[in-house]
């Protein structure tokens, strides 16, 4: 299946370099299917001799080449960068988020209703392959896209599908001072009382907890 995807993140930073690592470590998907974009020379030609991997600054051109496009810009500049995908991005490709703070109905106003997007939000120890990703499917995403998305994550630590109005909460979950450092009883009241279930905030904090202080990101 994956043998047919061709991938194009559209910023080049940590969390996209962590992504690429997932994809060829994890899921053994091939250099030449990964296409990466970033505004930096110094950038692209770190990725490109690093990993293998194409690496271009033009954004649109990415987005063509590929069937999964995946947002790895920053908050401040997505709505530039979704107005200028926009025409290029067709109801073949599937477009996944990991910007913070961007909702689903932003990217939806912005590329319309009937594109097959994805909203995630990882957490920084996905950094070492070690984080935790919640997923939030738009109203046109289908099955097979959000398994798609759930492999990838996957590969960079434990993804869960969640409603795109937990993702603040997630977002609480996946690596705040307040959560790491309150007693984990109480926590977990927290969580569920911002409706959360009870075994997918386990699953977020010991995520963190475990497999993140293993790698050196956990509690300090």
């Amino acid at each position: 299946m994956l043998e047919q995807v061709r991938f194009a993140f559209i910023g080049g930073g940590n969390m996209a370099e962590a992504l690429v690592k997932g994809l060829l470590s994890g899921l053994g998907v091939k250099p030449q299917q990964i296409m990466a974009t970033d505004v930096a020379s110094e950038r692209r030609t770190y990725m490109q001799t690093t990993y293998g991997i194409t690496a271009s600054a033009d954004n649109k051109h990415a987005v063509q080449e590929s069937t999964v496009v995946i947002l790895a810009v920053k908050p401040q500049i997505m709505p530039m960068i979704l107005e200028e995908i926009a025409p290029v991005v067709n109801s073949e490709k599937l477009v996944i988020s990991i910007a913070a703070g961007i909702t689903l109905q932003t990217l939806q106003r912005a590329l319309g209703d009937s594109r097959r997007v994805v909203r995630v939000m990882p957490n920084t120890p996905a950094l070492v392959l070690a984080g935790a990703a919640g997923i939030s499917p738009g109203q046109a995403a289908t099955a097979p896209d959000v398994a798609l998305v759930e492999r990838i994550f996957n590969a960079v630590g434990r993804a869960m599908v969640v409603s795109d109005e937990m993702m603040d909460v997630v977002t609480g979950l996946s690596g705040r001072p307040s959560v790491r450092f309150c007693p984990h009883r109480r926590a977990l009241r927290w969580w569920r009382a911002d409706g959360l279930r009870a075994p997918d905030s386990d699953s977020f904090s010991g995520a963190n907890r475990t497999r993140g202080s293993e790698n050196g990101l956990g509690d300090r």
